[in-house]
């Protein structure tokens, strides 16, 4: 429209402007800041393709891929566990890459980066992942592998709660107990007579039962 004083003022015919160059992702939905290994964050990320003004470029199709890096601004150091996803990469559509099932496997601060060939990435805030639910056992410290008979064995066992993604579940307190074998698969159960000898059962501290004293006799 243009005026000025004293004269009728005169307006234009329409002009539709269309988005510029595709040069950037940004996430127009952020993943949610916490979650639990392996399974899907509560808040699905949106990435979308944007022109230089943060117009999202409606024609684009550009595949989008997520990555997980270290909790530090700008995502510049891949992280050490793996995203979970239903589909990654993406595909844009309308300029728009709806992710679904997005989750991490390794409890820890980190955060996500959504990238797309030359197009400058986008990195997420933090995000926080706790452990999963229970699952395995694992030794953190093994016993030693040679001891005397009837002798504090020179490595006590240390035995460690996780989940299915190997992270300790710190809120975990079960009971964990030892005994003795004769195979490395532990299907075969010492003979009449053998014994752990000392605390073979111990209450677990934040997903650790580090066991003190054992000896062993045959």
């Amino acid at each position: 429209k243009a005026t000025t004083a004293g004269l009728t003022s005169a307006c234009s015919n329409g002009i539709t402007l269309s988005p510029g160059t595709a040069t950037k992702l940004a996430f127009a939905t952020a993943p949610t800041s916490t979650g639990s290994a392996g399974s899907p964050l509560a808040d699905q990320p949106v990435v979308e393709v944007r022109d230089a003004n943060d117009n999202v470029v409606t024609g684009a199709t550009d595949a989008v891929t997520i990555t997980a890096a270290t909790n530090v601004a700008g995502c510049g150091t891949p992280a050490a566990g793996t995203v979970l996803a239903t589909t990654n990469p993406v595909t844009a559509s309308s300029g728009v890459a709806t992710f679904a099932g997005l989750g991490y496997t390794k409890a820890e601060a980190m955060r996500f980066k959504a990238s797309s060939g030359s197009l400058t990435a986008a990195c997420s805030s933090a995000v926080t992942i706790s452990h999963g639910p229970a699952s395995i056992l694992g030794y953190a410290t093994q016993p030693a592998g040679s001891n005397k008979i009837c002798t504090d064995f020179t490595t006590q066992p240390a035995v460690e709660i996780l989940d299915a993604y190997a992270n300790r579940c710190t809120s975990n307190t079960d009971t964990i107990a030892l005994s003795l074998y004769t195979n490395s698969a532990c299907t075969t159960a010492a003979g009449a007579g053998s014994a752990i000898n000392g605390t073979s059962s111990l209450a677990a501290t934040a997903g650790l039962a580090t066991f003190a004293g054992l000896d062993a006799n045959l």
